[in-house]
């Protein structure tokens, strides 16, 4: 008895070893990945921890690479200012979206070529004298912007390799808004004259725009990423109608990127 209990007890060691050994192995072959199944294969309970640093890796091993991206817009409009003098919108914004083709030069720089569409609606009161007549009357309108530009993102260089990189943005590119407007008005001479009239067209002014700014991306894998930024604008533009005029805005997005 003693015998079979040694020779059994030797037996458990070596298969113990054995899959020690297998199971050292695998590990190594994985890439450090330790997978803990929870229930049947089929019941999805499987955790990766090496999913991690693969998204950490994400950013470097796309160097090299050419990306798209998919961007929703929020663009609240500031200030306008020209040879005149300067006025503060009220509530006017633009929302669109983007859609931009990039290339990562180095793990702490890239760069793309981006295209936009944003509009939005406006209304706008006003009331006051000129000429010797008072005016007052109410202008509506649709603001429609159409851009092209080029846009750099750099790394911080101690962020490189996070899951999470926060990015520095410049960007500089092309502008053209059109404003298709409808105006309501009352004129009074002081006496006893009343005009009432209505009048609309539609105007195109075109200049070049500056925009600095900060993101944040995270990879949620090696191939996509979703980032969230915030873009100061300085857009110079000119038009027959406007002259020329410089507006002052700010940018928010929200979207993705795929790594190809």
């Amino acid at each position: 008895m003693k015998k079979t209990s040694t020779k059994a007890s030797i037996v458990k060691y070596t298969l113990c070893a054995a899959l020690a050994l297998c199971g050292a192995s695998a590990f190594a072959q994985s890439g450090g990945a330790m997978v803990v199944s929870s229930g049947s294969a089929g019941s999805g309970g499987v955790y990766d921890s090496s999913f991690g640093r693969k998204t950490e890796r994400a950013a470097t091993e796309s160097v090299g690479n050419y990306y798209i991206s998919l961007r929703s817009i929020y663009h609240p409009l500031h200030r306008v200012e020209n040879d005149r003098g300067s006025a503060t919108f009220d509530d006017r914004y633009l929302a669109g979206a983007s859609i931009g083709v990039g290339y990562n030069f180095a793990p702490w720089f890239r760069a793309e070529l981006e295209t936009s569409f944003q509009s939005g609606d406006y209304s706008e009161y006003y009331a006051g004298w000129w000429g010797g007549w008072w005016y007052r009357g109410r202008v509506e309108g649709t603001l429609s912007a159409f851009t092209l530009g080029v846009t750099g993102y750099f790394t911080p260089p101690f962020a490189e390799g996070w899951a999470v990189q926060p990015y520095g943005i410049l960007g500089l590119g092309l502008i053209s808004i059109v404003d298709n407007w409808t105006e309501r008005y009352t004129m009074w001479d002081g006496g006893m004259t009343w005009i009432n009239g209505t009048e609309s067209g539609s105007d195109t002014d075109t200049g070049v725009s500056f925009s600095i700014g900060f993101g944040a991306e995270w990879a949620v894998t090696e191939s996509w990423a979703v980032d969230y930024s915030y873009r100061y604008l300085v857009s110079s533009l000119s038009g027959d109608s406007d002259g020329s005029y410089t507006v002052y805005s700010s940018m928010f997005t929200l979207g993705a990127r795929y790594n190809f």
